[in-house]
């Protein structure tokens, strides 16, 4: 008779620890990389996405970090990681822990290693002549009463050209990776959303 309290706490203390344990799910692989429920989950709470637009961007992700990685010069330096993971705790609600720190520092540290790569690789590569700027401040000033002169704001208009035209060729970029990729997603229905 001892021996069934000691069994009946064991087995709650396994049960316990089997209710704690975090499952992790897969819910597409990229070209033999898992896109992770916990990801798309953390996605989901820096976003106004829901599940799919989570998945899908997580994809995109998974695809240029894919090339980005090719780069060793794009690897982000201990304390960029850490900036970046600092960068998306703030985008949380603040009363809120993050659920999964692991999937955030992942998120971080990819998206890391990807803009950096986008700036060495595609900024160089963007230029706006002065057609283009006189074309932006006329769009945005022509026939405007007190007008400011285009040498005041063709600062901001640059700026704002240019990322544009980077928005532009990422686009073009993630179709590209898209239409050589092997994506697969899991059949199984997606957990409901959290």
């Amino acid at each position: 008779m001892r021996s069934r309290p000691g069994l009946l706490v064991a087995l709650l203390l396994l049960a316990q620890a089997a209710a704690a344990e975090r499952i992790e799910r897969v819910l597409a692989v990229v070209d033999e990389m898992p896109a992770l429920l916990s990801e798309t989950v953390a996605l989901q709470r820096l976003k106004p996405y829901d599940r799919e637009q989570a998945l899908q961007a997580l994809i995109d992700e998974l695809l240029m970090l894919r090339e980005a990685s090719r780069l060793r010069e794009a690897a982000p330096t201990p304390d960029e990681e850490q900036r970046a993971y600092a960068s998306l705790l703030a985008k949380l609600d603040p009363a809120a822990a993050p659920r999964d720190p692991d999937a955030l520092r992942r998120i971080a540290w990819r998206q890391s290693v990807i803009l950096k790569y986008i700036e060495l690789r595609f900024r160089p590569q963007i230029r706006i002549d002065e057609a283009e700027l006189q074309q932006a401040y006329d769009e945005q000033y022509a026939g405007r009463a007190g007008a400011p002169p285009l040498l005041e704001v063709s600062k901001q208009l640059l700026e704002r050209l240019q990322t544009l035209a980077l928005d532009k060729r990422i686009e073009g970029w993630v179709a590209e990776l898209r239409a050589a990729a092997r994506i697969r997603l899991n059949p199984e229905p997606l957990l409901p959303q959290s």
